[in-house]
């Protein structure tokens, strides 16, 4: 039984990574259209890709939504964590299962509810719904990640510098900011990966000056699957992996503390 358990498991993953593996492959060919196997390998795509301004005009965008979408995550999200830890008031559950919540709306969803919001107090598609819109998606999951490391470490630290006349202010930003640190940086990249990656919102939010890469990849796809988009793809998939695996690190060397 666990060596079927163990073949189906293995079938389960090729049949869900096997398409990743392909594009990455599909990448290296020198001709135009996609042939496999391939006939002749190259990096002729990669250059075209490098040399394409458009697209990095679009990266741009992108990487200047995540890094303000983050910044305002993390405020957010810490205070926010801060709160459900270290106090008791009416009305808690119901606060956590709002900040919870855009975890378990779709971003579909999301999307069209904020773009009627917007169009209801006349504010036009800009670069900052769109950063609105990914801080809202990207709460839930910095709040679950600091929640978990404020949880971890003594309070009674707390308790003492309070006790030695420290004021709120210096214990949070002396004693509790230090200790959460870990999780800090891993709540921000979860954050700055989702916000890179995110299509379906940012599709109902963006202006013609906001237009991120997935949104310009999903535009190439209308001309059709190119090695260039593949080898788009394969930057973006390098760049997720690096940034899953940081957070990664970054939360077992919390939980080994």
């Amino acid at each position: 039984m666990k060596n079927i358990l163990k073949g189906y498991s293995i079938l389960v993953y090729l049949f869900l990574f096997t398409p990743i593996f392909v594009v990455v492959y599909m990448s290296f060919n020198a001709g135009r259209h996609n042939v496999f196997p391939i006939s002749e390998y190259s990096l002729i795509w990669y250059e075209t890709l490098f040399s394409n301004t458009a697209i990095w005009r679009n990266f741009q965008v992108s990487l200047m939504i995540a890094l303000a979408s983050t910044t305002l995550t993390l405020v957010i999200s810490t205070l926010a964590a801060y709160c459900i830890c270290r106090y008791r008031f009416r009305g808690k559950s119901a606060f956590i299962s709002l900040m919870l919540a855009p975890m378990l709306i779709p971003a579909v969803i999301t999307g069209i509810s904020m773009l009627i919001y917007y169009n209801f107090l006349s504010v036009p598609s800009s670069i900052y719904t769109v950063i609105i819109g990914h801080t809202v998606l990207c709460i839930p999951y910095a709040t679950l990640i600091i929640t978990a490391r404020l949880q971890g470490f003594d309070i009674r630290l707390e308790e003492a510098a309070r006790g030695l006349g420290a004021t709120e202010r210096v214990v949070f930003f002396k004693i509790v900011m230090p200790l959460l640190m870990p999780g800090f940086v891993g709540g921000g990249l979860f954050a700055f990966t989702i916000s890179m990656d995110e299509f379906a919102l940012t599709f109902f939010l963006n202006s013609h000056d906001s237009q991120t890469l997935p949104i310009r990849i999903w535009s190439m796809l209308r001309f059709g699957i190119t090695p260039e988009l593949n080898a788009l793809s394969t930057i973006i998939l390098l760049v997720s992996l690096v940034l899953i695996t940081l957070a990664s690190i970054t939360q077992g060397r919390k939980n080994n503390k």
